[in-house]
């Protein structure tokens, strides 16, 4: 007897619009808000232990909240809805500086492949870090919440 899929044709499209829609919706407000940031936070220190945090909550936070956008269910039960609002954006934000620090681009002494170098921040490797993980991490959370309810109760 036949069985119908996992995950039916319209189910993995739906899932691979979403996931566009939550990288483009991701970077995009990840780097309005950097840009927009960056009028403000100037006179942040680079020495100052925060300013990696600071970096990765003003990049991480609206990463996080363009992946609950692309990832929102309206069938969702409440408690799921408010979860991924309440959690996604913090979650990103604390995994992409996370993965900045584990990284070592900016660390003398880093975790994993860490190097003999005067500490110097680039900038452009502290950004492109912090907005690929944070994207990543926030659709990742997300697709993994739709897709839980995909196969669980044949939702879109």
């Amino acid at each position: 007897m036949w069985r119908s899929p996992l995950i039916s044709l319209d189910a993995c499209l739906w899932i691979v619009a979403r996931a566009l829609l939550g990288v483009f919706s991701s970077v995009g407000l990840a780097m309005v808000v950097w840009v927009v940031s960056q009028l403000f936070l100037r006179d942040l220190s680079v020495a100052s232990g925060g300013y990696f945090l600071t970096q990765a909550l003003v990049i991480g936070a609206p990463a996080g909240v363009g992946a609950v956008a692309a990832w929102w269910s309206p069938d969702a039960p409440a408690w799921m809805r408010w979860a991924q609002v309440a959690l996604m954006p913090l979650a990103t934000a604390l995994g992409a500086w996370l993965v900045l620090e584990v990284r070592g681009v900016e660390t003398y002494y880093a975790l994993f492949g860490g190097s003999q170098r005067i500490e110097v921040v680039v900038q452009g490797d502290m950004l492109g870090t912090l907005v690929v993980a944070a994207v990543v991490i926030g659709n990742a959370i997300g697709g993994a919440l739709h897709i839980w309810r995909v196969v669980r109760y044949r939702e879109l």
